[in-house]
């Protein structure tokens, strides 16, 4: 079993190898990490790295990827003992780590901001809090008539009644997280200044189930 330097939390890199994770591992320098890839990718690293066979049907827009990467990057964190995570996309990164994790509330799950858009959803960009909630979260069968994977997810934190609570409106341009997307870098602090991204929680009385 690999050697664990924190036990309470680790972040857990889930997807396709987009961008160097050499970068990404530099700026998380100091912090515990999982990869949980796929098979084929080229990555080495000191870290633990979870190797997964693709699912064998995508789902809407790959969201079985997202969730066979994320679900096994989890029950690795489980099986070496941590207790929370954050679980990140493989093609961003943060510019300052340290004041990017000081701004979760660690007694709920953390994500970016509720999208109205539509019926309305959480995006989902990244998401900490306990494993044991996010394995929840993520531990979903594929109904046909969803439309889109952050549905998916924000009926999960709803049928379960799990505390959600934003951090987008903290992030600055000082301390944001880059997203390489499509060759072009996205500064996702500017989200704040777009209305349809929102600072919501599940109280707010707007989700329409």
């Amino acid at each position: 079993m690999e050697e664990i330097i924190n036990k309470d939390f680790v972040i857990i890199i889930q997807g396709p190898i987009r961008i160097d994770y050499k970068l990404i591992e530099k700026k998380w320098e100091g912090f515990d990490l999982i990869w949980s890839t796929w098979e084929n990718e080229n990555i080495t690293s000191t870290h633990p790295i979870v190797f997964n066979n693709p699912p064998i049907k995508p789902g809407v827009k790959n969201v079985c990827y997202q969730q066979k990467s994320t679900l096994f990057g989890l029950f690795k964190a489980k099986e070496l003992g941590y207790l929370k995570c954050l679980k990140w996309r493989s093609d961003q990164y943060p510019t300052n780590a340290n004041e990017l994790i000081a701004l979760f509330n660690k007694d709920k799950i953390n994500v970016m901001y509720w999208h109205n858009f539509q019926k309305g959803y959480y995006i989902d960009y990244f998401m900490y809090g306990q494993i044991d909630d996010m394995i929840l979260i993520w531990d979903f069968e594929i109904n046909s008539d969803i439309s889109y994977p952050e549905e998916i997810i924000t009926n999960q934190l709803y049928n379960n009644k799990i505390d959600v609570t934003c951090i987008g409106d903290r992030l600055t341009e000082a301390n944001t997280i880059i997203w390489e997307k499509d060759k072009f870098k996205l500064d996702l602090s500017t989200y704040k200044y777009d209305k349809l991204f929102m600072d919501k929680n599940l109280n707010d009385g707007f989700f329409i189930h």
